[in-house]
């Protein structure tokens, strides 16, 4: 993570972090506010935590 947050901004590596990262929630949000400066408050935290619970089980309904 150290090399992410030390490295230049680029634009595809932010978009990368959005949608390709196989980080967990709570890094990519660290990261976009470290490095991009964009602050995520409480309330599109937890709705973004209820998206990501559903695309879960959304997956294993899928695969069972």
């Amino acid at each position: 993570m150290e090399e992410i947050l030390s490295g230049e901004k680029s634009i595809m590596e932010y978009l990368e972090i959005l949608f390709l990262s196989q980080r967990s929630y709570e890094q990519r949000i660290e990261i976009l506010e470290k490095k991009y400066g964009i602050m995520i408050n409480e309330e599109e935290s937890k709705m973004r935590k209820m998206c990501t619970f559903s695309d879960r089980s959304g997956k294993n309904n899928r695969e069972g």
